[in-house]
């Protein structure tokens, strides 16, 4: 039931990103999202079944928020070392593929230093909204 509800208002504010021009109210939809899919995972931890499922539902949560953001600089992290390994062992790599797996980690540096920073600016204007609401 749960899952419907968050499926169905997924796509509502896939629209309302599009459509809502006032700042204001597009950070209180915002912030209304992640309320929504903290309250989802919440409620998928509260819920308790067989200690089977329970295990299951919490592993991909797990996996969802600690696995899958390693996996992006641990596999540039590896594509760099393996050119590096290449250029030692005399292996040949084409020019453009020899770019890309030596740019690869710093690539990933900058993105994720991009990525906070506009996390960031984010958190700043949530912050701003809520004490404005305070008032």
């Amino acid at each position: 039931m749960l899952s419907f509800l968050t499926a169905l208002i997924s796509p509502i504010t896939n629209i309302a990103d599009k459509l809502i021009i006032d700042k204001d109210k597009y950070a209180e939809i915002q912030l209304r999202k992640i309320e929504i899919k903290a309250e989802a995972r919440d409620k998928l931890l509260s819920i308790t079944t067989t200690p089977t499922v329970d295990a299951m539902v919490k592993l991909a949560i797990a996996m969802k928020d600690v696995f899958i953001p390693l996996m992006r600089p641990v596999i540039s992290s590896g594509m760099m070392l393996f050119a590096i390994y290449a250029a030692n062992k005399g292996i040949e790599l084409s020019a453009p593929l020899e770019a890309v797996l030596v740019a690869a980690f710093p690539a990933w540096g900058t993105a994720r230093w991009n990525e906070k920073k506009d996390s960031e600016k984010t958190k700043r204007k949530e912050m701003e909204y809520t004490e404005w609401d305070d008032d």
